[in-house]
């Protein structure tokens, strides 16, 4: 079971998404960071501290990561039927 992706309303969005996800992994977190600057806020200030201390925490060597191919791999085994 796979959850279809939502339609692109640009044909350059696409291929953006391509070419910067051969970017080196901390020039894509800056980039989705300065990019969600661009959107108007919709969580709360709480919500918005805590995304900034752990993208902090990260830039320090503090926070374990998980590839994301490898969450959504673990969710298809969990949740697959």
């Amino acid at each position: 079971m796979s959850i279809p992706a939502p339609k692109w309303t640009s044909p350059d969005a696409e291929t953006l998404l391509r070419e910067a996800s051969k970017l080196p992994e901390r020039d894509r977190l800056r980039l989705a960071a300065e990019l969600h600057a661009t959107v108007p806020a919709t969580l709360s200030d709480e919500w918005t501290e805590e995304a900034v201390q752990r993208v902090e925490a990260y830039e320090r060597g503090e926070l374990k990561t998980v590839d994301g191919r490898e969450v959504m791999a673990r969710i298809r085994a969990k949740y697959a039927r």
